[in-house]
């Protein structure tokens, strides 16, 4: 009777510790596409159009808002990862804000412009805080996670120009919402084709 224990086959792949959490990763790329996409859509739809009124413009930012903080909370349903819990906080402060602004449109637009904007202001600084804070916890996982702290960072300086400016801003609102919306949309687009591609290069080296 032999005692040797079989062999592992050579053909048969290896999970490799860490592989199942960049696959779940990967899985979440075409959220920060989507995102990109509807900034993109909502930057060109501010240029082109300038004169629109704001009651018109808060609406459909509190829509981009809430559908943002829907996405997060299905990021963190989906992508089961050490920092879910920052995907859920901000989608629950997306989903509030949105529905203010919803909810409010005349006040948001028009009788209080200005708290639009700190509002604007405030969501920006703490997503793009918590943006960066996902990133850097997940560094170890994933590549190129310097699109999204660069998006966490614009995010930051986006809120903090509307926070030391908000005569100016308010005045200005349509045509600064639509250049950065634009230039996070970019930036969004570029790091979710990076997740898409997340982890390819080392499980073909591995």
């Amino acid at each position: 009777m032999s005692d040797e224990t079989p062999s592992a086959d050579p053909a048969t792949p290896v999970e490799r510790p860490g592989q199942e959490a960049l696959h779940a990763i990967r899985s979440l790329w075409w959220i920060p596409l989507v995102r990109g996409v509807m900034l993109i859509a909502i930057g060109g739809y501010a240029l082109l159009l300038p004169g629109v009124t704001m009651t018109a413009y808060a609406t459909i930012l509190g829509v981009f808002v809430l559908l943002d903080g829907v996405l997060s909370l299905i990021a963190a349903a989906m992508g089961w990862v050490e920092s879910r819990w920052w995907m859920v906080l901000r989608g629950v402060l997306g989903v509030l804000v949105g529905l203010f602004v919803l909810a409010h449109p005349v006040l948001m637009g028009v009788v209080a412009i200005l708290s639009l904007v700190i509002l604007l202001a405030i969501q920006a600084i703490v997503g793009g805080v918590l943006e960066i804070i996902g990133a850097i916890r997940e560094r170890k996982e994933i590549e190129g996670e310097w699109w999204f702290v660069l998006s966490g960072l614009l995010s930051i300086a986006f809120g903090g120009v509307l926070l030391a400016q908000p005569m100016i801003a308010s005045a200005m609102l349509v045509r600064i919402l639509g250049c950065v919306a634009i230039a996070l949309g970019v930036v969004l687009i570029v790091g979710g084709f990076r997740l898409k591609n997340l982890g390819s290069k080392a499980f073909e080296a591995g």
